[in-house]
């Protein structure tokens, strides 16, 4: 691992030399994979985008293949963000996550799009929270089904809904869960914790577990499939509790959300965030609860192939079997 500070942040002077060292490195390089997540379109930032396309242009003058791992494509493309994309196209794989995503970048001079999935979908490992087994186990002992609620940061700073999360914790304590508050970011700016201790204090009974720092992606698909049911703000952590068969209302508000659960023809767990939102919520769990055997087993007969789209992003990186150490 060599860590380049600067090439992608920063004043433009400072990557400089951060770009030096990278050309050394394409040098011998067998392949570039740039992380595309939400950040291609220009949507939270036009220059994040346009750097990381150049970066891909700077493997293409060298001959080297080079991909966008699944990334999503929201309609509104940042002009220069696309005209920067579709240059770097020609001679990069661009893995779109979602239908939608690919169904809006073929209105683009883009080449080379592939419809794969979220990279994430690829994950297989599962490990138990230390802090949180035992509480799982003991609400399990009770007879109790876990339910987890996410309390997105990133949309507390468009709605306040706190009082929306409150509405659903009470409906499912009173329904027979318990019910795990997890943050899936904590960081300055969009922290998803502030809003879950807020939560938290308004439910400080027994039945409701706080998690309070970050969990490992083997450790939220743990969680996931210990759950009966899932209301996240967080796209990833809709993920991997689909990852596990476990049915994850999502708040909606870019349409990536929408194009991930088309996969599954799940549109309908996409809830728009806003106030008012928690009647459709609690209605959308009592209609998983009603056959939560069934609701499971159609996520499950859909994710082998979600699964296999998303090990795409990998089989640039596949043909190179030193990468993989």
């Amino acid at each position: 691992m060599v860590p380049l500070r600067g090439l992608l942040s920063g004043w433009p002077l400072g990557r400089i030399r951060a770009r030096m060292r990278f050309l050394e490195l394409l040098q011998n390089a067998s392949s570039l994979s740039v992380v595309g997540a939400d950040i291609m379109d220009g949507g939270y930032s036009r220059r994040d985008s346009v750097l990381r396309s150049q970066l891909l242009m700077m493997a293409g003058s060298l001959d080297v293949p080079s991909q966008i791992l699944g990334f999503s494509w929201n309609g509104r493309a940042n002009s220069i963000a696309q005209r920067a994309l579709e240059r770097v196209s020609k001679r990069t794989i661009l893995n779109l996550r979602d239908p939608i995503s690919f169904e809006r970048i073929q209105s683009t001079a883009c080449e080379n799009t592939v419809l794969s999935a979220d990279t994430v979908f690829a994950l297989q490992d599962r490990l138990p929270a230390g802090e949180a087994k035992d509480w799982v186990d003991s609400q399990e002992r009770c007879g109790r089904r876990i339910a987890v609620i996410n309390t997105s940061g990133l949309l507390a700073r468009r709605f306040d809904l706190d009082s929306e999360y409150r509405y659903i914790t009470k409906a499912l304590l009173g329904d027979g869960y318990s019910v795990v508050i997890l943050p899936h970011v904590i960081r300055k700016g969009d922290d998803d914790l502030a809003a879950a201790v807020r939560l938290k204090e308004a439910y400080p009974g027994e039945d409701v577990f706080l998690v309070d720092r970050l969990w490992s992606p083997e450790n939220v698909a743990w969680l996931a499939s210990k759950a009966s049911v899932v209301v996240t703000g967080r796209m990833h952590l809709a993920i991997l509790s689909l990852g596990q068969g476990t049915p994850a209302i999502t708040l909606a508000s870019q349409g990536k959300v929408e194009g991930m659960l088309r996969f599954f023809e799940l549109e309908k767990y996409a809830v728009e965030p806003r106030v008012g939102m928690a009647d459709d919520i609690v209605r959308l769990i009592e209609f998983i609860q009603f056959d939560d055997a069934a609701r499971r087993d159609e996520i499950l007969s859909r994710l082998q192939v979600v699964v296999l789209d998303a090990r795409k992003n990998f089989a640039l990186t596949e043909e190179f079997p030193a990468l993989q150490s």
